[in-house]
């Protein structure tokens, strides 16, 4: 019985409709696993480059002695870029809302600790403004998963 339930949860979120294009209905589900996926493959592969970017730029900070910590921050930027990416690929099936809060949390932490310790790493804004995209899409995800289990 609990099984039926589950199923036919799923059904009724598949067939709640976001986008009308003619003929061609694309469902909410299958955007956000969609989007789930690229983003989570466009995190993982950027989460290399912030990575060296990172390091260099906290060698260079050091040989400078300039007290800046961009580079550390960047360290950091890179870690939870390679979470978020892992965890948006292996929740891009779920109709839970776990997932959307767990990548809220990985690209919000992100985000902040890029915007805030950036310093004269300007390479980490454009990283962190990723992740800000990356958590507002998962709010949004949610909400729109939240709106949906409503109405069906």
């Amino acid at each position: 019985m609990r099984y039926l339930k589950s199923l036919e949860r799923r059904i009724k979120i598949t067939l709640i409709l976001i986008k009308s294009e003619g003929h061609r209905m694309v469902p909410l589900k299958l955007f956000m696993k969609t989007w789930k996926l690229v983003s989570g493959i466009l995190s993982i592969v950027l989460s290399v480059f912030v990575l060296f970017q990172s390091a260099l730029a906290g060698v260079a900070n050091t040989m400078s002695a300039n007290g800046e910590a961009g580079g550390s921050a960047g360290l950091f930027v890179a870690i939870l870029l390679l979470a978020g990416g892992i965890v948006s690929i292996c929740v891009r099936k779920s109709v839970k809302k776990g997932g959307n809060i767990a990548l809220v949390v990985l690209f919000g932490l992100a985000a902040l600790f890029g915007f805030t310790g950036a310093g004269s790493y300007g390479d980490l804004y454009i990283w962190s403004f990723w992740c800000l995209i990356n958590a507002v899409l998962a709010v949004v995800a949610l909400v729109k998963m939240k709106k949906s289990l409503k109405t069906a």
